[in-house]
């Protein structure tokens, strides 16, 4: 990125994007992201350990490779166990809430640490059944723009079970959810 900047060629297909839309920028995450953007390592460490009601940061250093420390895998099971409870009985907006409650951030998505492996922990301890990629309560998050089913990129959803069949509860406008 730092690269197209300066090359001519690419210079007008740049663009640097400033703003969220998902969280203000004054408070929680959104001071702790644009510390991080801003490679200002004193204040990401001030943030972290300032007991902020929107983050909470869990340092397991170095002892942490691959095996989630129990305290974190209950708490992460409990609510995939809340998330799913609420998908079955087909309420998207309770789903969400809960899903919403609480995140975990990995630096990486894959690797002894990353993003894949906890997945994988959470979705052990939830003994899932073989086969069943997406099962009710599964979150699911939106990688590429999709104008025409008015998705994002970033966007979360959960899957849910309604009279209609197992469809993605996405939230909406005016704190609804569309499905």
């Amino acid at each position: 990125v730092r690269g197209a900047g300066a090359n001519p060629a690419l210079r007008a297909g740049h663009t640097h994007l400033t703003g969220s839309h998902r969280f203000t920028p004054e408070a929680g995450i959104g001071a702790l992201a644009a510390a991080v953007t801003g490679n200002r390592a004193d204040d990401v460490m001030a943030l972290l350990n300032a007991r902020d009601p929107q983050v909470h940061w869990e340092n397991h250093g170095a002892a942490w490779r691959g095996a989630l420390p129990d305290r974190v895998l209950e708490r992460l099971v409990a609510q995939a166990r809340a998330v799913e409870s609420h998908a079955a009985r087909g309420d998207g907006m309770a789903a969400l809430a809960e899903l919403h409650r609480l995140r975990t951030l990995c630096a990486h998505r894959t690797g002894p640490s990353g993003a894949g492996t906890v997945n994988a922990a959470v979705d052990r301890a939830l003994r899932l059944p073989f086969g069943d990629a997406w099962p009710v309560g599964r979150p699911v998050i939106v990688t590429r723009n999709n104008r025409a089913l008015g998705v994002a990129n970033g966007d979360l959803g959960v899957e849910v079970d309604n009279e209609a069949g197992r469809r993605v509860a996405f939230p909406a406008a005016g704190g609804t959810v569309r499905l």
